[in-house]
């Protein structure tokens, strides 16, 4: 149910049709009642304004003259036990521990809430902290074409939730009523005060969260106002600007996996996942001086906070050994907005992407020896030291300072700001004990709706014009979710749930931003079909195996993260209305969406473009089979036809985000078609995304056949991304290339320029299995 949103936009732009091959359908229009309709646009302006900020949200160091400040009614000459940051309650040090103890402690309930305010860290139940290794940050960048501007934010947190994003607005607004939106994303990281409340004290029976909320009122509002000062800042900073956009892979670098169905098969090796480091800049008009860059990644930051007790490193105020999971730190984004500012100067950001099943990088070259062993052991840690967030942070800093000069500029364009609330059902029973036990302290559930079971929730787009948009989700995405997946309905967990539309295809724009976490917390967002739990944390059995207190699903697929989510309906929900936003834009639509496999040399169909297919063979909407002589067959350049069947035309395997590869690989979900003559020189090209999770039936086509040699395009040319490595560590694995009496089809255009074709939209939600 949609309550509502809001929308900036100017005048219009008049749709021209487009013959289109006989294989596609008539695409109906946006279903209603998902998401607010884009106005029309006006007058494009000449240039962007662009400004960036960053304010320290780390916890101050306790004062005691802040006390009659903060806790005016407490007399600390009772409540006299040694604090290290301000904004903590005063207590009675009854244990003589140093440290507020919930078993032995009295502190003073300041603000009645009725548990103990202090800054409990994300890292673990319990874990106060004690020192700062370095600053935590509210990293902001406004953007504006001069008559709608827009704020984007990036905080160090684990996640806030959206009504403490929502008084950022407010007082952001207040301040600067120019402001057009606010869109503020958490990075996620697990050593900075507890903004959830599950990470409280003393641990409850189960031991997964803590009996008392961690969330600490007084530094909430001060992160509050931290952050909407960096973002006022960033909007009093607007300069004529231009911005570049664009991607690359980390040859360095690589997050690691959670085992976990849709990301991974069940022996750990990568399915669908996201590896790609999008780079978003915005540079001073005259000078070309830095004024933000912004690394766009899927991946967590909890390499300290994950830490065990026995790391230690030396606290330099109190010149001792704290453990580093104690400490505040930004991890491995602090060192990489340290290096890269270093290095070109101005601002650096980290923003998250969907890292649902995402874990911390690490360094390809050595995953498993990054942090030092702990004596008398040899063996070296995968993670849980201080060396690894400064190798990966500033690595991944050499990589998008290389990959400057390969960006694309964005030109001048409206700049318009959609967000959509909607309520979410909470379908998880541990999230209903957390919320009657009160750890999400602030949080509350819509009393009007659901029966008091619901949530309120939003996704978000921001539209720079038809080079670049930014997609808002407002949890953990898993990659399936917003990217895509190569799963078939017959291999789901829960198949009678209906897949939700992938937002990322239907995005309008050339380029995609990825906001994870954006303007709420949620948890990890699933695709219906693909979320799997056991009865104790989801009532709904209908998709239970035989043996509920396992993590396997009926399909033998392993599961892990269910119990963080709110459940199956919020991952569909969350998808349709961020693909009815997408659809909404007043760009033309990107290319068409149908069922279809991907087909190898010798004439077998595939889901998975890892498995080294040469085409693609797309059937109309509604499709159950391959007949013979049906849909659209799209085959490399070099490929003549399959069988007897020659192809209906040449085109080169694409993304996720509907950008050009060398190659398929994991990443591909389909193919773009190109006129013959056209690779160096194309300026339109028919996008098809595959839609592999139907049940089609048929026979193959029959094994490839090749074309004349001048059939093929150009090697790749400098510009835009290739394939890059193989995702996920430890379980790398490189794709099948075709035989090689095809491999002239692989000389394929990665530069190839792409401008989206005028299309039919598309659905938001299709009434059957199928995106």
């Amino acid at each position: 149910m949609s309550t509502g949103g809001s929308s900036v936009a100017g005048g219009s732009r008049r749709r021209r049709g487009l013959a289109v091959f006989a294989a596609a359908s008539l695409l109906a229009a946006v279903c209603s009642g998902l998401g607010p309709a884009r106005p029309a646009r006006g007058v494009a302006p000449t240039t962007w304004l662009a400004g960036a900020a960053a304010e320290t949200v780390t916890p101050p160091r306790y004062d005691a003259t802040h006390d009659t400040r903060d806790f005016p009614l407490c007399n600390t000459g009772v409540f006299s036990g040694a604090r290290t940051f301000d904004f903590e309650e005063p207590y009675v040090d009854q244990a003589g521990t140093g440290q507020f103890d919930y078993t032995q402690d009295l502190f003073c309930d300041a603000n009645l809430n009725g548990r103990y305010d202090g800054i409990y860290l994300s890292g673990g139940i319990d874990h106060l902290a004690t020192w700062v290794h370095d600053d935590a940050w509210a990293r902001a960048l406004a953007i504006s074409d001069g008559t709608n501007t827009v704020v984007i934010e990036s905080i160090t947190s684990q996640g806030l939730m959206n009504e403490d994003i929502g008084r950022i607005r407010t007082k952001v607004k207040a301040d600067r009523p120019g402001v057009t939106e606010i869109f503020v994303s958490s990075t996620h990281n697990e050593s900075t005060p507890d903004p959830i409340g599950i990470y409280g004290a003393p641990d409850n029976p189960s031991g997964a969260a803590g009996a008392f909320s961690g969330i600490d009122d007084y530094y909430i509002s001060y992160l509050v106002d931290r952050a909407a000062q960096a973002a006022e800042e960033a909007v009093d900073a607007l300069t004529p600007a231009r911005l570049r956009v664009g991607e690359t892979y980390s040859s360095t670098v690589q997050a690691r996996l959670s085992r976990t169905f849709l990301t991974t098969t069940d022996d750990g090796d990568p399915v669908a996942t996201a590896r790609k480091l999008r780079i978003f800049q915005a540079v001073d008009a005259s000078s070309g001086a830095n004024i933000e860059t912004v690394l766009n990644w899927a991946a967590h930051n909890q390499q300290t906070g994950h830490a065990g007790d026995n790391v230690v490193a030396t606290d330099p105020v109190s010149n001792t050994p704290q453990p580093i999971n104690r400490a505040v730190t930004d991890d491995w984004p602090g060192v990489f907005a340290a290096a890269l500012q270093a290095d070109v100067g101005g601002h650096a950001m980290f923003l998250v992407a969907d890292n649902g099943s995402i874990e911390d990088p690490h360094v390809i070259a050595n995953p498993d020896g990054a942090c030092p062993p702990i004596p008398p052991s040899t063996d070296p840690r995968s993670e849980g030291c201080l060396e690894l967030p400064a190798a990966t942070g500033a690595l991944v800093a050499a990589d998008v300072a290389a990959a400057l000069n390969t960006t694309e500029e964005v030109a001048p364009h409206t700049l318009t700001a959609t967000r959509d609330v909607f309520d979410a059902p909470l379908e998880n029973n541990l999230f209903v004990a957390a919320f009657a036990a009160g750890l999400f302290a602030h949080r509350h559930l819509d009393p009007a709706v659901c029966g008091g079971a619901c949530l309120k929730t939003e996704v978000g787009l921001v539209d720079f014009g038809p080079q670049l948009e930014m997609m808002v989700t407002p949890g953990e995405s898993y990659p399936a979710l917003v990217e895509g997946h190569p799963w078939g309905i017959e291999e789901t967990s829960c198949p009678a749930r209906s897949n939700p539309p992938v937002p990322a295809w239907h995005g309008r724009s050339k380029h995609k931003l990825e906001m994870g976490l954006g303007n709420d917390m949620i948890g990890y967002i699933i695709p219906a079909p693909g979320w799997y739990a056991q009865p104790a944390i989801h009532p709904d059995l209908a998709c239970q195996g035989a043996d509920p207190s396992a993590d396997v699903d009926p399909r033998g697929h392993y599961h892990k993260l269910e119990s963080e989510s709110v459940g199956p309906t919020a991952g569909n929900l969350v998808a349709q209305h961020l693909a009815a936003l997408a659809d909404a834009t007043d760009e033309p639509a990107a290319g068409e969406i149908l069922p279809g496999r991907f087909v190898m040399a010798d004439g077998s169909l595939t889901r998975k473009g890892a498995d080294g297919p040469v085409g693609m063979w797309v059937v109309p909407d509604g499709t159950t089979d391959f007949a013979a002589g049906a849909g659209v067959l799209v085959g490399l350049p070099g490929v003549a036809g399959f069988g007897g069947r020659p192809v209906d035309a040449h085109g080169v395997f694409v993304d996720f985000d509907g950008l050009p590869q060398a190659g398929p690989t994991i990443d591909t979900r389909g193919m773009m078609v190109v006129g013959a003559g056209e690779c160096a020189a194309a300026t339109t090209g028919t996008r098809y995304y595959m839609d592999p999770y139907p049940t089609l039936t048929g026979d193959s086509p029959g094994a490839a056949t090749t074309a004349d040699a001048s059939a093929a395009c150009p090697s790749p040319s400098p510009g835009l991304p290739v394939a890059g490595p193989p995702h996920g560590l430890p379980n790398t694995s490189g794709a099948a290339g075709p035989p090689l009496s095809l491999a002239l089809g692989l000389l394929v255009l990665a530069g190839l320029a792409v401008v989206p074709s005028v299309r039919r939209r598309r659905p938001a939600i299709r009434s059957r299995h199928g995106l």
